[in-house]
């Protein structure tokens, strides 16, 4: 048995994938992004045999929070983390996205662990690292484990998240893709997007042009 396995699931229409990564040997959990309270997220939750450590939020749009408070109330114990800028955003019915698609959705959950960067989050016998990453929203942020790293709507397999909603920063984008383009060679990262199929680092490094320096202008 893997030391660590992940669990990917989507919600539609707009696709978000939340994912659930395990320590099989201590069965404790963490979640990212846990979007949509649908009945794949239901049915998972209501057989899963571990305890969840902690609700990690890449950002506080609609589509990544949605099921927060299922979660809170089934697992007390879990930590609910995002940034302090994103954690202002979530009860907005405009800033979080919801009115964009006429949801008029609010979530009043509050943080119990701001995400700051280089914070680290102690998970067993292992760290999970925040990295600060704004630009797709002002408070958006990549959760990196071991190989893992799970970048929210800042990176796409060969493509970027928007810039152009409502808190956007467009200006601090290639910023963030400069610090993303600079995490070491040494491990060749997974990423674990909020949207569309997982990829490498690696790969974004050679083929994604908004991590070229063409685009980042070096």
């Amino acid at each position: 048995m893997e030391k660590f396995s992940i669990k990917t699931i989507a919600s539609f229409p707009l696709g978000e994938n939340c994912y659930i990564v395990t320590d099989n040997s201590k069965d404790i959990s963490f979640v990212v992004d846990p979007g949509a309270l649908n009945s794949d997220l239901k049915k998972y939750f209501s057989s899963a045999n571990f305890d969840l450590k902690y609700i990690l939020l890449t950002h506080g749009h609609f589509d990544h929070i949605g099921a927060v408070s299922y979660l809170k109330e089934k697992y007390p114990g879990a930590k609910i983390v995002i940034s302090k800028e994103d954690a202002k955003i979530t009860g907005d019915l405009v800033l979080n996205g919801s009115s964009s698609f006429n949801l008029n959705e609010a979530f009043d959950f509050k943080p119990d662990i701001t995400a700051a960067d280089g914070g680290l989050i102690d998970f067993g016998d292992k760290k999970i690292k925040v990295v600060s990453v704004p630009g797709h929203s002002a408070g958006s942020v990549l959760y990196i484990f071991e190989d893992m790293i799970f970048s929210g709507d800042t990176l796409f397999s060969s493509d970027i998240g928007r810039t152009d909603l409502p808190g956007s920063v467009p200006e601090k984008m290639k910023e963030s893709l400069e610090k993303i383009r600079e995490l070491d060679d040494e491990t060749d990262y997974k990423i674990y997007p909020g949207h569309m199929s997982d990829t490498t680092l690696s790969y974004e490094k050679k083929n994604n042009f908004f991590l070229s320096d063409e685009y980042l202008g070096q």
